[in-house]
């Protein structure tokens, strides 16, 4: 991975698959199904994201919108750009930052989306001239050669310690060696 800042991650659990293919909670009276990606808790992970998603918005109530154009490819061709949306947590949520509808994230619609067999990680990252990418990932892609030993040993290692359903989310500095991560 050579050329890369941050790189964030997050396994694609059950829940999750749901809101990829936007049949998460489709009633109205209990919240009408959000189509967010949780990150939490969210002081983990909010300086990474800000590095990362730097055009950032103010909403009334004070919670920050950040947002950036994400490229991806398909095949060899470069696709995109789509923007991704982070939100910074709701009074009713206080430790969840939300990667915004994912299901409107071309490189991580269902279309894109792995057998979950192959347990896939959304993965996103940006690269030394501040362009971030995303794909999903799966657990044998992280095996084959190719990636930064400080991006796949800390994904690997957690992926033997915790259930197959359990989430697994953190972020990686490539550059400086600095990580965190939160399962469970």
């Amino acid at each position: 991975m050579a050329g890369v800042r941050h790189v964030l991650y997050k396994r694609c659990v059950a829940g999750d698959r749901r809101k990829v293919k936007a049949q998460s909670n489709n009633d109205a009276h209990q919240g009408g199904g959000a189509r967010d990606l949780r990150f939490n808790p969210w002081p983990r992970f909010e300086a990474v994201i800000a590095n990362m998603f730097t055009n950032v918005r103010e909403l009334d109530d004070g919670r920050k919108v950040y947002s950036a154009p994400v490229y991806w490819y398909d095949g060899s061709q470069k696709m995109g750009p789509c923007t991704v949306e982070f939100w910074s947590p709701t009074q009713s949520r206080p430790s969840d930052g939300r990667l915004s509808k994912v299901h409107l994230v071309t490189p991580f619609d269902e279309q894109h989306l792995p057998a979950k067999g192959l347990d896939p990680f959304f993965l996103l990252w940006q690269d030394t001239d501040d362009v971030i990418w995303a794909k999903y990932v799966t657990v044998p892609e992280f095996g084959q050669a190719g990636w930064a030993k400080s991006v796949v040993t800390p994904i690997l290692n957690a992926v033997k310690m915790t259930p197959a359903g359990d989430n697994i989310r953190g972020w990686v500095n490539v550059q400086t060696g600095m990580a965190d991560q939160a399962c469970g």
